[in-house]
């Protein structure tokens, strides 16, 4: 964090997932966690997609249980691409 502070002036860890999910108004989302993952804590996936849910935002969480911070995408490989594949098939066929 201390590197995008120096880089860009703005201080992330101020940032409030929850409540920038919040502000969302309405747009999909998708969560992926990491199971494993030590960098967050345990409940904040679930957190968002309580916020997400409040908001009236439709969401999905998917769990890779084996994951660490930031490697869903390589310890789920099929199952990753198939999460992403299917939420964007569910939203993008609204937008046309």
């Amino acid at each position: 964090m201390l590197g995008t502070l120096i880089r860009t002036g703005e201080d992330v860890s101020a940032a409030d997932p929850v409540q920038t999910v919040a502000r969302f108004d309405k747009r999909p989302i998708l969560i992926i966690s990491g199971g494993a993952d030590e960098s967050i804590g345990v409940d904040d996936a679930a957190d968002l997609l309580a916020a997400a849910d409040e908001a009236g935002s439709p969401a999905s969480l998917e769990v890779c249980a084996q994951a660490g911070h930031a490697r869903s995408d390589e310890a789920c490989a099929g199952a990753y691409g198939d999460w992403v594949l299917g939420f964007l098939g569910r939203f993008l066929a609204f937008a046309s």
